[in-house]
């Protein structure tokens, strides 16, 4: 089964797709100056829906409208690419998917997401009682995001843990609370 979310943010509209593609009229709907697509949940990329995706490129690019894939899985960038079209996607980061939108959005409240320099990141993290080397490993983690190096998706956890991962829009839901004012939360 195919399911949609689709979530707008300013002239963003992000769709979060979950099952197998096969084929979908959903995407062709927005009217957006940039659609995302969340590929994090799809576990599998048949004709039809591959049919569709390089469809959905030329469409939006005769509509002036930008295009960006989330998040797809190594088995998904690998049908893309099989079929010569992955280096015409463009891959969206994590911050582009505007984390801190959705979670203010479900915590009633503005969370703002601040790219600090690295310096200026650690001497955060060391003032909340942080180990050095902890802080550093952070740093690290940071930089492989920046970079675009941790964007790969696999089902390693979920192999491992037995339990599939959630979406994002999901977790933001789940775990408003740890975003909300502490007022809000005591009462």
């Amino acid at each position: 089964m195919f399911s949609i979310y689709i979530d707008k943010v300013g002239d963003v509209a992000i769709l979060q797709c979950e099952g197998r593609i096969v084929r979908s009229e959903a995407v062709t709907s927005q009217r957006d100056a940039r659609v995302v697509i969340d590929l994090s949940e799809v576990n599998a990329l048949e004709g039809g829906g591959l049919g569709m995706l390089i469809f959905l490129q030329r469409w939006v690019h005769d509509r002036n409208i930008q295009l960006k894939l989330f998040n797809p899985s190594q088995s998904l960038r690998a049908r893309l690419e099989h079929a010569s079209s992955m280096s015409e996607f463009e891959i969206a980061t994590f911050d582009e998917m505007m984390a801190a939108e959705k979670i203010s959005r479900v915590a009633g409240r503005k969370i703002s997401y601040v790219d600090l320099p690295a310096a200026e990141l650690k001497k955060g993290i060391l003032s909340t009682g942080t180990s050095e080397w902890s802080a550093d490993a952070l740093i690290d983690l940071q930089r492989l995001y920046r970079e675009g190096k941790a964007s790969l998706v696999t089902d390693d956890v979920e192999r491992l843990t037995r339990h599939k991962p959630i979406a994002f829009h999901q977790f933001a839901r789940d775990y408003a609370f740890a975003f909300q004012d502490e007022a809000k939360v005591a009462s």
